[in-house]
């Protein structure tokens, strides 16, 4: 009986860190938001900014149908952070969740320091060749 405990637990164990880790999880989502803002904000931060570093950002993290729906938008802020500057401390406090209702639905937190107040996003990742990307962020 305690074999079989045993390999059951052991089973269990193995199939969760398989979906926790496979191509379309969750996990790979936040992951590609979290190094995609950190360093968005970081290159936006910067004084002059660096657009063909951004743009690069962008090509690897967003689809190319949002990409071109940015190119054709006319934005008072910055699409991806709802805000029209950018403090190099947003990195340091990211916080990215998965939405419990959506697969494929994040929040994106920052906590500005000129309000003290946590701004949020809403962003749509889909899956493109094997790995997440930004297909819409909301307000």
């Amino acid at each position: 009986m305690k074999k079989h405990m045993f390999k059951l637990s052991f089973f269990l164990l193995i199939s969760f860190f398989m979906i926790s880790c496979a191509p379309g999880s969750d996990t790979q989502a936040v992951d590609s938001l979290t190094t995609f803002y950190k360093g968005y904000i970081q290159e936006n931060s910067k004084m002059p900014v660096d657009n063909a570093k951004i743009e690069a950002l962008k090509s690897t993290h967003c689809t190319a149908r949002y990409i071109a729906e940015l190119a054709d938008a006319e934005l008072e802020a910055d699409p991806f952070l709802n805000a029209q500057d950018v403090e190099e401390k947003w990195a340091e406090n990211l916080e990215v969740t998965a939405e419990a209702s959506a697969k494929d639905k994040f929040n994106v937190c920052y906590t500005a320091s000129f309000d003290n107040a946590k701004h949020c996003v809403k962003v749509t990742m889909v899956e493109d060749g094997g790995s997440w990307k930004i297909d819409q962020v909301a307000n």
